[in-house]
């Protein structure tokens, strides 16, 4: 049995062939694989974004018309005045759920405004993180306090934005 070794000084030595051919086949796979996980990224950060604001409409809507309805607003108004605040059971139920419509829109537009002009570039890390939190945090709440819409959204949007986070960090 007869050992080869690598030759430093010898390019076309087999040993040193084999090498560059397996380099060369990595660095196919590589340029191959980054567009495709760049266009899954952004894909996935444009649909989450856009998620934000219908999520943020729907909300919206919802509180202005079921959520108005006279029997909601007659039984929050029974309660009467909230901890301190000027405000009744009702009024801050409408507050709070109306804020958290227009910070979905908001969300949603800003992230979708950042993208603008950066069409061969990877969602920021950073936009990515935040939103991950963002969904963690809503994920947590619906568990301890809402229900199962927050348990499905959650992960969705985890989903959503981990991809594009991912993708970012292994450019």
């Amino acid at each position: 049995m007869t050992l080869t070794y690598a030759n430093p000084t010898n390019p076309t030595h087999p040993t040193n062939q084999r090498a560059a051919d397996s380099a060369a086949t990595t660095q196919r796979q590589d340029a191959q694989t980054e567009p495709r996980l760049r266009r899954l990224g952004r894909q996935t950060f444009m649909f989450g974004s856009v998620a934000h604001v219908v999520v943020g409409l729907l909300h919206t809507y919802v509180q202005l018309t079921d959520m108005a309805a006279p029997t909601i607003r007659g039984e929050l108004e029974a309660i009467g005045g909230v901890a301190n605040v000027d405000a009744s059971a009702w009024e801050l139920w409408q507050g709070l759920g109306l804020l958290m419509g227009f910070f979905m829109i908001a969300l949603g537009l800003s992230n979708l405004a950042g993208m603008k002009g950066r069409i061969d570039d990877y969602p920021a890390a950073g936009v990515c993180a935040v939103n991950i939190v963002m969904f963690i945090a809503i994920f947590t709440i619906g568990l301890v306090y809402l229900g199962p819409m927050q348990l499905l959204g959650g992960p969705l949007g985890i989903t959503m934005f981990g991809i594009p986070l991912v993708a970012s960090l292994r450019k």
